[in-house]
């Protein structure tokens, strides 16, 4: 029986995309996210920190992306994340950040630098639009450095793509390879190689069916897959415990808050009370010696 296999499980990202056997599936993805067509698009690539079976075994809870460099220079970045946490574009930004700052060594120029992009394949949505109608623009969000005043970017050193596969629609016509891409990273785990829709069955989602049925059928592949799917369960586990434990934080913060108000509430009312007493008093004894002033007259 097949295994059930997910692409978006790091190790098996990383062994589709980022293996030095797989180079061709990562250009393929490249060119198809980037938009880059014939004249542009990337033919070769170099993997910087290339697929490695130990690196996963050695540190379960290490935070594993693909790192690449084209024939001109440009670097890559691409990760893939399965929990969302509020701090994810923050992390996104930093990163991006690091491995252009890394470029320059001692005595380097700025004309050196090289543009550096950023890929996020997201499992859970960060950003979501307002209405259903927006959902397809947000499946494929780019950022970059603009002036929306002047419209014009500050650099084209800066290019952050983040793909947020819940709005991919199963059933959407798949159009191009971007789009075989994503529905392959969403619907992976279902797919079987032998009986592929007939729009995916390109020579690049093929041979990722073939590194996802390594996985399956590999009793030392799967049992890694599985160290690292406990992995991020355990992670996401905790991450869920902190924002409950956050949450119940924040609700006795809030607790705390209204009850001071209702006693700052009840000691003004008590306030108000003695100070309504206090007049109600004076205006009695006022009473009182004016009956004591008028007896006095009288007798």
């Amino acid at each position: 029986m097949k295994k059930l296999i997910r692409p978006t499980v790091d190790c098996v990202f990383k062994a589709i995309l980022g293996s030095n056997e797989n180079k061709h599936l990562l250009i393929n993805f490249l060119n198809a996210v980037l938009g880059l067509m014939k004249g542009q698009a990337i033919k070769d690539v170099v993997i910087l920190n290339p697929y490695n079976e130990k690196e996963f075994q050695d540190d379960k809870l290490s935070i594993i992306d693909i790192k690449a460099t084209d024939e001109t220079g440009a670097f890559y970045q691409i990760e893939v994340q399965i929990s969302i946490y509020r701090w994810l574009a923050e992390r996104m930004l930093f990163n991006w950040a690091t491995i252009y700052h890394s470029q320059l060594t001692s005595g380097q120029d700025y004309t050196q630098l090289k543009p550096t992009t950023s890929i996020w394949l997201l499992e859970d949505t960060l950003f979501s639009p307002e209405s259903e109608e927006e959902m397809n623009k947000y499946l494929h969000l780019n950022f970059k450095p603009y002036d929306k005043n002047v419209m014009i970017y500050l650099s084209n050193h800066l290019d952050i793509h983040v793909l947020q596969l819940p709005f991919f629609r199963k059933e959407q016509i798949i159009e191009d390879d971007k789009d075989r891409w994503l529905y392959f990273f969403k619907e992976g785990q279902n797919l079987e190689l032998d009986n592929l829709p007939e729009n995916l069955k390109t020579k690049e989602i093929v041979k990722a069916m073939e590194t996802l049925n390594h996985f399956s059928n590999d009793q030392k592949a799967y049992l890694l897959y599985q160290d690292r799917l406990e992995a991020t369960r355990v992670a996401s586990t905790w991450q869920s415990l902190l924002k409950q434990e956050k949450q119940k934080v924040s609700e006795m913060q809030a607790a705390f808050i209204q009850e001071k108000q209702k006693a700052s509430e009840m000691q003004a009312a008590a306030e108000q009370k003695v100070f309504e007493m206090q007049a109600a008093a004076e205006q009695k004894d006022a009473e009182i010696q004016k009956l004591k002033k008028l007896l006095s007259n009288r007798s």
